[in-house]
């Protein structure tokens, strides 16, 4: 057996293909929440190593929809950008803001949300307070990176 953090450290980096095999029943949910709840890291190299090519699919969640939860995150500080997200091409703006590192961190924690809610795992597990203290981390970079935006367009 692994240590927990490394297990889900595991499990987030794969989220995307651990989340679409759950989905599609390939393995067992319950198994799969099992082999997270036990730690047991050989099972879940298993399931990703013989995963079908199909599940490796590019994922829905785009940069664009990135910034919808950093707004959603942060409830009043960037109120223009919610206004004007409508109104301009904001998916090229989302492509200079965010850093492909953080956009792929989010990427594999939106997904892991999503698999930690399709296996039903108590909210009170360390599984959760994992994801929470990654989203926090990742939310502040990508303000950072926001913020860094606003900066480089108000000084050149």
């Amino acid at each position: 057996m692994a240590k927990k953090n490394v297990v889900l450290k595991y499990v987030r980096k794969n989220s995307l293909l651990l989340y679409n095999i759950a989905i599609r029943r390939t393995a067992s949910r319950k198994n799969i929440g099992l082999a997270i709840r036990q730690e047991r890291l050989d099972i879940l190299e298993t399931y990703v190593e013989k995963a079908p090519e199909k599940y490796q699919k590019p994922p829905r969640f785009k940069k664009i929809d990135c910034i919808d939860a950093i707004l959603e995150y942060t409830i009043d500080k960037y109120d223009h950008l919610r206004d004007i997200r409508n109104v301009v091409y904001f998916e090229k703006m989302a492509e200079e803001i965010i850093a492909n590192r953080e956009y792929n961190r989010a990427l594999q924690l939106y997904y892991f949300e999503k698999l930690l809610l399709l296996l039903e795992l108590d909210v009170k597990e360390k599984c959760w307070e994992y994801l929470m203290s990654q989203k926090e981390k990742n939310y502040q970079k990508i303000i950072h990176q926001i913020d860094d935006y606003y900066i480089r367009k108000i000084t050149c």
